[in-house]
């Protein structure tokens, strides 16, 4: 095989007068022989690919991008994925194979005594995409890229390099601006394909929380209502933008004016689509959409029979029966997705009212019903949900409000209390409502849902983006989810480890606690519950050791204790608990990392 493969590429070379000489005798280390003797390394990029190719006259590059897909690294979303592909009709994807989602191609005609460039080809084609964003997404790349301050010396700067350009002569300025203008070229053809955007966009900033800095004052409660009425006529989903194509022949320009050209040819093409975004308003339950959704069936009712008789009988039996369920699904699905939007926004912008950042943050990232039955399900919980914190509301929001901010908190929660007593079920009514046509409608839907590629990457508070990390991702993963975020908005990961393998429990350490989780099934496409039948304060940990159990060798952990007693109020005490642990390297891990959380986190006085 190794000769055969030399032998054809020997051939290659000859014929395109190449002097390269490859060993393929030893597949394993390949080696450059001619003209000089080095190492070769083979590579695989199932994702990319990249061609050069230069000659005395012409250079020529194509470039593919087989598929993109962006992440939303916050776990608690409205949208998983910020950006990806749009998987093409089931009916052309068994007819064709699979396009690559971005694929460019220039050839430049390169002339030595002359400074125009000439361009003999450029095409671009780039195939139908979604962008998924919502406001705490948007707010979270605005953090990581603005500046934490604005410094005086950087302030200085600035006004000295105003200062040197308003010094500069007119000659010299004349120069910058000639200079500005770009390299003239001349483009034989240059054609940018159709682009096909579908939008989403959500109000909803679950990543924001409740400080307990503010009252509940007039102001507060008209910005709030403000703020629920723009939930309510902002909020989109799937609205599809069409952008015509972009060609040039035989034209003569500099670099700036082509950007300048294609910039204003697609801004006037998304003027045009004005209509499709005010259309695709989830108040008004998307009728663009619905349209689109009808549309699609109707084709499909007709092309797929069509299609199946090319074929022969059998083909267009089979046609005709995907056709008419096509038409079945889109029109069903579009018709209950379009009253599912309706309720569920208007019954978001009630949740805005409530003042209850958990019960906000709930209802934007919870996950859709995948049927009737789950819908139901979700729809009925959120109802009865909602009459129970409702009425104990008036009771307990007083109460919290005082344990966290004291009287201020107490009358704070009196509000949240007295508007959550007819929030709370208005809104659980119009959330039964949603989730139900929300089930309906994807019971009916054909197209599959796209979801997180790996588990959301784990960024410390000190907010330095480091190369991705499955371990951390996952052991951050786990702390959001347990008892319910329990301890997602206090603590921050700082290492995990399984102990045990059945059943799977695995020790978490945070900046505050050690917490023994269960693991049961979860994943982060399907988020669950996961249940922690122990935790500890850091602070109340006095000593962690390996410790041989009668059921094996096990880690120990000594706590702090107080008991009351007849003499005293309190006396402290020690407690132990062993956790059985059979892996050596596992144990020591944990033991070591738990002694690094205390020493690090905990101040002397804990120790």
């Amino acid at each position: 095989m190794g000769q055969k493969l030399e032998r054809i590429y020997q051939d290659r070379s000859k014929a395109e007068e190449l002097k390269l000489k490859v060993d393929f005798s030893d597949h394993q280390n390949l080696r450059l022989i001619a003209p000089k003797e080095k190492d070769l390394r083979r590579t695989l990029h199932e994702g990319i690919y990249f061609q050069f190719t230069m000659s005395r006259h012409h250079f020529h590059i194509h470039a593919v991008v087989n598929r993109v897909q962006i992440d939303n690294q916050v776990l608690e979303s409205v949208f998983p994925t910020v950006f990806h592909p749009v998987k093409p009709p089931k009916s052309v994807a068994a007819q064709a194979a699979p396009k690559p989602f971005l694929e460019g191609s220039v050839v430049v005609h390169r002339v030595q005594q002359s400074n125009v460039r000439q361009i003999k080809y450029l095409m671009v084609l780039i195939q139908e995409i979604s962008v998924q964003v919502d406001m705490g997404f948007i707010t979270n790349v605005v953090q990581v890229f603005a500046p934490d301050r604005w410094d005086d010396k950087r302030e200085v700067e600035g006004y000295k390099r105003d200062e040197e350009r308003v010094n500069k002569s007119l000659s010299e300025s004349s120069a910058v601006m000639a200079a500005a203008k770009g390299q003239k070229m001349f483009i034989d053809f240059l054609h940018l394909s159709p682009i096909k955007v579908h939008i989403s966009f959500s109000m909803d900033n679950p990543g924001s929380g409740d400080d307990g800095s503010s009252a509940v004052a007039p102001v507060e409660f008209i910005a709030t209502l403000l703020k629920s009425i723009g939930v309510v006529l902002t909020d989109v989903q799937d609205v599809e933008l069409r952008l015509s194509y972009f060609e040039l022949t035989s034209r003569s320009m500099t670099e700036k004016q082509l950007l300048t050209s294609i910039r204003k040819h697609y801004t006037a093409q998304a003027l045009k689509q004005v209509y499709a975004l005010i259309l695709g308003l989830d108040v008004l339950g998307n009728p663009f959409g619905l349209v689109n959704k009808v549309k699609d069936g109707v084709f499909d009712l007709f092309y797929e029979p069509y299609q199946g008789a090319v074929q022969g009988p059998e083909e267009f039996a089979i046609g005709v029966a995907f056709g008419v369920r096509s038409l079945v699904s889109h029109t069903v699905g579009g018709l209950f997705g379009a009253v599912s939007r309706i309720t569920g926004t208007v019954g978001k912008g009630i949740a805005k009212l409530t003042f209850d950042d958990k019960y906000q943050r709930d209802l934007a990232t919870s996950k859709d019903p995948k049927n009737v039955g789950e819908g139901l399900v979700k729809g009925t919980k959120g109802f009865l949900g909602g009459i129970l914190h409702g009425v104990t509301g008036v009771v307990t929001k007083p109460f919290e409000g005082a344990k966290s901010s004291g009287v201020k908190g107490f009358f704070k929660g009196v509000g949240k209390g007295v508007i959550g007593l007819v929030a709370r079920p208005v809104g659980g009514v119009f959330e039964l409502a949603s989730s139900t046509f929300q089930g309906i409608s994807n019971t009916a839907d054909l197209d599959a849902e796209v979801v997180r590629l790996r588990c959301p990457r784990f960024i410390d508070p000190s907010k330095v983006v480091h190369p991705y990390n499955l371990h951390n991702a996952t052991g951050n993963f786990f702390l959001q989810l347990i008892d319910t975020g329990k301890f997602s908005q206090t603590d921050v990961y700082f290492a995990h480890s399984g102990i045990l393998e059945k059943p799977k429990i695995v020790v978490i350490v945070t900046n505050k606690h050690v917490i023994l989780m269960e693991e049961g099934g979860i994943s982060f496409i399907d988020k669950g519950e996961l249940k922690s039948p122990w935790s500890s304060e850091l602070k109340g940990i006095l000593q962690v050791q390996e410790y041989q159990s009668r059921d094996g060798p096990a880690i120990q952990f000594v706590l702090k204790s107080f008991k009351k007693t007849f003499f005293a109020s309190k006396s402290q005490e020690h407690e132990m608990k062993a956790f059985k642990a059979p892996n050596k390297a596992a144990r020591e891990y944990v033991i070591h990392k738990v002694k690094a959380a205390i020493d690090r986190f905990c101040p002397p006085s804990h120790k």
